[in-house]
């Protein structure tokens, strides 16, 4: 697992997001979850994206107690409005 972000993403605006937040190494996104860095990043970014990007990669925990949207009983057409 690369350590450095400016290495590992091919994405400019997770690259800009980090610059951002003055995060360079891996390492440091572990003060964060899910909710606290979307509060932290900034409007004009796809912050779904980036979490879910930091997250499949294991950079980035999922909130304490949160529960995924595929847990909670909907139908298909409401899920996907969310």
């Amino acid at each position: 697992m690369k350590n450095d972000i400016q290495e590992h993403y091919d994405s400019i605006q997770i690259k800009k997001a980090m610059q951002d937040l003055h995060i360079t190494k891996a390492s440091e996104l572990k003060e964060y979850n899910c909710v606290t860095l979307a509060n932290k990043l900034r409007t004009g970014y796809n912050k779904l994206m980036i979490i879910r990007k930091l997250n499949d990669l294991g950079y980035l925990p999922s909130a304490e107690n949160a529960i995924s949207i595929y847990d909670i009983p909907m139908s298909r057409k409401m899920r996907n409005i969310f």
